[in-house]
């Protein structure tokens, strides 16, 4: 559809302006997911992860950590919907060195976002 395009154009034009923005990430997430592309979503939702991540001290910050995992929790919905074992491998490998970057030291939100990371998968 001609509609879809034009978002879809937007969109990517976006993504490559702007490529370390998790939000445009999850909104490019969200518009694959309506047109049932769920490869592309679930590539969207790793690259929101990513955006996250490169956020400067992510691991230190309390709403980056909230940020990070509801990108996580996101990316696992869309890899269990997809549910291909060489997506699987590498969103794992991915949550497992965010995990190791948290400090469950620094309180109850990262502990509980490691804590979740670790049973999501």
């Amino acid at each position: 559809p001609e509609p879809a395009l034009s978002v879809e154009t937007l969109l990517t034009r976006i993504t490559n302006t702007i490529p370390s923005d998790p939000q445009v990430w999850d909104v490019m997430a969200e518009f694959q997911h309506a047109m049932g592309r769920f490869d592309l979503e679930l590539e969207a939702r790793i690259k929101q992860f990513r955006a996250v991540k490169s956020k400067s001290l992510w691991e230190r910050d309390k709403d980056l950590i909230a940020a990070a995992h509801s990108a996580a929790v996101e990316m696992i919905k869309a890899l269990k919907h997809l549910g291909r074992k060489s997506d699987y491998y590498s969103c794992k490998s991915l949550l497992r060195t965010a995990m190791g970057q948290l400090d469950p030291s620094r309180g109850t939100a990262w502990a509980d976002a490691a804590a979740t990371w670790a049973t999501m998968l």
